[in-house]
């Protein structure tokens, strides 16, 4: 067969081996262990349960949640001083948060602002 690409033929041969005894025999898919990074323990920060649109960029994290602002604020300071998170800033301004944790020399900064459709939006930074 040949196959074109950019005003340039390319000629060779293409085999396929089908193997269809084994079909939807998979037992177990592992994920590769950079994409377990990209779970819900971001960077070991337990993020809420109800965490939607999670992206992670890097040293960021952002989502959403269906909680205002406020109780996402006290959700994070329970939850993060019950896992060895340190509160060393916190800071409020017209509905929207500003917490700084430490933990084994990592700083974490999480700003929750209200969302356009209601609910909060997220973002945990680190360094």
């Amino acid at each position: 067969s040949s196959l074109i690409n950019n005003d340039s033929t390319v000629n060779g041969r293409l085999t396929w081996e089908y193997d269809l005894h084994d079909a939807n025999r998979v037992e177990k898919i592992e994920l590769p262990a950079k994409c377990l990074s990209s779970s819900k323990d971001n960077f070991g920060i337990p993020l809420p349960e109800n965490a939607q649109n999670i992206n992670v960029f890097e040293s960021l994290i952002s989502f959403t949640s269906m909680e205002e602002p406020a109780i996402l604020a006290v959700i994070f300071q329970k939850t993060l001083s019950g896992n060895g998170f340190s509160q060393k800033d916190y800071s409020e301004f017209e509905d929207v948060y500003i917490i700084v944790f430490e933990k084994e020399d990592k700083t974490y900064t999480i700003m929750i602002s209200p969302a356009e459709n209601g609910g909060s939006s997220a973002v945990i930074s680190t360094e």
